[in-house]
């Protein structure tokens, strides 16, 4: 391809656009913008029309991020591209490796990014490549600007090293640095936004897998609970909750699993059970109106369907309908609110 300024886009845009992928072609155009300028409109077009292809198909991946790297930093092809990636990332439509390849491009683009690195290592860790996952955590790690963001980033090098199967020992370290780190959070008690309040609840539970120290173990997560429940209360304005009554009259159960799913079929016959006198109440997290659905929902008192909810509007129904107990079945699981 000529080596020229100013030549046209236009070829390659119109091949895109007709969903067509030769990898010579895109090669060429590959080192053309290695080499020369082009003008915003098209590289605009250019994007738009690629990212509507197969990134797995040969060469296109490579065209978006020369694209992409090779517009000025303040360009509006950036911004455009950083757009369609926060589309894609949230959709999650695309398969795994192409959303890989997505955020590593952003990650280059913007390293001070957090919220794109935690994404990145957990796309690794989704992919199976645990390895990858570890490295990304480490550079987490690294970059970590407070005490929250560093139990974020150690939680989440821990999940990695002891998923992996074969990082136990180097996740005895990791350990021992998370416990220093929570002990720093309850003693400064530092302000926190809400995803550090809603992952910090998750980040002890993998302390007992690497220390058999139940009395030291259970103070921490009991003082970094409360600590945590404190800011929740904070974040929406909530109160203490009432004290308890002494009478269990109102009982709940908040689940994405009152469906057809291995908890669904067994909660059933619980919730089945339960004294006649007991006014049971099901938080689904997942509508799906299956049969097991279905028939959980005609053995409580009131099924009460969350899937639509935020965090705060779940919270502020469980607290209308004036429990005595809750009991969360899905503890650490995967679900829109854990």
């Amino acid at each position: 391809m000529s080596q020229e300024r100013g030549v046209s886009l236009r070829p390659v845009i119109e091949l895109a656009e007709a969903g067509q992928v030769d990898a010579d072609v895109f090669k060429n155009y590959v080192e053309y913008l290695q080499k020369n300028k082009a003008c915003d409109d098209e590289r605009s077009q250019l994007l738009t029309a690629l990212w509507a292809l197969d990134f797995a198909q040969e060469g296109v991946s490579e065209l978006i991020q020369t694209t992409v790297e090779t517009a000025p930093p303040q360009s509006p092809l950036r911004r455009q591209f950083f757009q369609l990636a926060a589309a894609d990332l949230q959709k999650r439509q695309r398969p795994n490796q192409s959303l890989i390849a997505i955020a590593r491009l952003w990650q280059q683009l913007q390293p001070g990014n957090i919220p794109v690195l935690v994404g990145l290592i957990n796309l690794y860790q989704q992919q199976g490549d645990y390895e990858r996952g570890v490295d990304y955590a480490r550079i987490f790690c690294d970059r970590a600007p407070d005490i929250p963001k560093k139990i974020a980033a150690h939680y989440l090098l821990l999940r990695c090293l002891l998923t992996s199967g074969g990082g136990f020992e180097r996740a005895r370290g990791v350990h021992q640095s998370l416990e220093r780190l929570l002990e720093q959070l309850v003693q400064e008690q530092p302000p926190l936004e809400l995803p550090d309040i809603i992952q910090g609840f998750a980040v002890t539970s993998f302390l007992p897998y690497l220390e058999d120290n139940p009395q030291k173990l259970h103070r921490l997560r009991s003082q970094v609970s409360g600590f945590l429940q404190g800011k929740v209360r904070e974040q929406f304005g909530f109160t203490e909750p009432p004290p308890p009554s002494g009478q269990l009259r109102r009982i709940g159960y908040l689940s994405a699993s009152f469906r057809r799913n291995s908890v669904g079929y067994l909660v059933r016959w619980l919730l089945k059970a339960h004294h006649p006198q007991l006014q049971v109440f099901a938080y689904s997290l997942r509508q799906t109106g299956d049969a097991i659905q279905q028939e959980i929902a005609e053995s409580v008192s009131h099924f009460r369907d969350c899937s639509q909810l935020q965090i705060p509007q779940i919270a502020q129904l469980i607290r209308q309908d004036g429990l005595d107990l809750l009991i969360d079945l899905d503890s650490l699981i995967s679900s829109p609110v854990n």
